[in-house]
């Protein structure tokens, strides 16, 4: 639900205010949320992880991928389209068999605190690599299609 209600502002507030706006909060709720999980023994604990979880999901992905998006050039769009969601999917998939793994080896709490740890560095590595996608210039932005229409 916290995802749901976040994906509908998220947009909007990531066009007024711009992509890092909106990422750099929502990846910083996620490990809090993680580590929360770890450590909840009550019901209301857990609910109050799975909303902070949501919310910093769903800002997430719509920041990201209007950041990347914006500096790719549009001929290239859908396959960097396609390559955020392999990465996204490869992330979730490889994450929940790693915690899988490690809740049935050392417990629920481990395995969160773990994911909580891996997640912290979700800023520092954008900060590191994003400098190797540079915004876009006027050059790599066509003004209109060629005539024809699209090849």
């Amino acid at each position: 639900a916290s995802i749901l209600v976040t994906r509908v502002f998220a947009g909007r507030l990531g066009d007024r205010f711009g992509p890092k706006w909106l990422l750099f909060p929502s990846l910083a709720l996620v490990p809090f949320a993680l580590a929360l999980v770890a450590v909840a023994e009550s019901k209301a604990l857990l609910i109050s992880a799975a909303l902070l979880y949501g919310f910093g999901f769903g800002g997430t992905y719509p920041a990201f991928v209007t950041w990347v998006l914006g500096r790719t050039d549009t001929a290239r769009r859908a396959a960097t389209f396609g390559s955020v969601l392999f990465a996204f999917d490869t992330g979730i998939g490889a994450g929940s068999m790693v915690t899988g793994f490690l809740a049935t080896r050392f417990g629920f709490g481990l395995a969160f605190f773990a994911a909580a740890a891996v997640s912290l560095l979700a800023i520092p590595v954008f900060l590191a690599t994003s400098r190797l996608l540079p915004e876009r210039t006027d050059e790599t932005v066509p003004s209109a299609l060629p005539a024809g229409g699209p090849d």
